[in-house]
């Protein structure tokens, strides 16, 4: 019998897994999908991201430890496949999986394991959460009282930054453009507004360069339809477009964003 549900819909048919994983990803793969949509569809507000290492969390709570890592590796590769962009889950889920072992816990017991993992996993969603309120403080200064800005797709963080200045009687006009080549060409400084836990450790020379699973949603790739006639999730924007970056962890210039990466994932 089919399941039904998006992401069931869009997984690969011919993946091929030792039986062993097939057979707990079968059981397994309603729970997680209910649990990543639900929270979606429930907080209108949330992104992908801070979604993914919710439904983490929530993995973490109701397995045992010595099945915990194959049922969160898992679980990413559910939330892959939910039709929803890519590029968030694989960051902010890679990052998680780090942060809750970075230190060695064969000297403890499984529940004693557990909690530690709970606690690291539950400081870092508190760090995602508090990433937008962050991003928004550190742009104040540069939003001038009576400028224009030109904005780029409906952006959250950069959202929660224009109610920051309009509450501190920051008056200005919101348009939309080509924006970063027309910026250029009218000496116009672009800034990026983005929390950290979306850096990806990929490096593109041109649009290219980026995977196509950032570039589309996992339905449109399972689709069959020509790629080039469909608008991409996310398009490349060469650094030297860029002025600096507004994070949760600083205000930084692209070159800095590589040696955060180090820093991240070392």
């Amino acid at each position: 019998m089919k399941k039904e549900g998006k992401c069931f819909d869009n997984w690969p048919r011919n993946k091929v897994f030792p039986s062993r994983i097939l057979y707990q990803y079968l059981s397994y793969f309603a729970e997680i999908q209910d649990i990543f949509l639900k929270i979606l569809k429930e907080e209108e507000d949330i992104s992908v991201g801070v979604a993914a290492i919710k439904t983490l969390l929530a993995v973490i709570e109701q397995y045992k430890v010595r099945e915990l890592h194959l049922n969160l590796q898992l679980a990413v590769d559910v939330m892959r496949n939910c039709d929803q962009p890519v590029t968030a889950i694989n960051s902010c889920c890679e990052l998680f999986m780090r942060f809750i072992t970075y230190t060695k816990l064969d000297e403890k017991s499984f529940e004693d394991t557990k909690q530690i993992m709970l606690q690291r996993g539950r400081t870092f969603l508190d760090r995602l959460l508090q990433s937008r309120a962050k991003i928004a403080k550190a742009a104040l200064p540069f939003v001038r009282d009576g400028c224009k800005i030109l904005t780029h797709s409906k952006s959250r963080v950069v959202l929660q930054a224009m109610l920051e200045a309009a509450k501190n009687n920051k008056r200005f006009q919101i348009g939309t453009y080509s924006l970063a080549m027309a910026a250029l060409e009218l000496k116009k400084t672009v800034y990026v507004l983005t929390e950290s836990f979306k850096f990806s450790r990929i490096f593109p020379l041109n649009q290219q360069d980026l995977p196509k699973e950032f570039k589309y949603l996992s339905s449109a790739l399972k689709s069959g339809k020509d790629l080039s006639k469909l608008h991409p999730l996310v398009d490349y924007t060469p650094p030297h477009f860029i002025a600096l970056l507004f994070t949760d962890i600083g205000v930084l210039t692209p070159s800095a964003v590589s040696d955060e990466l180090m820093k991240l994932y070392t």
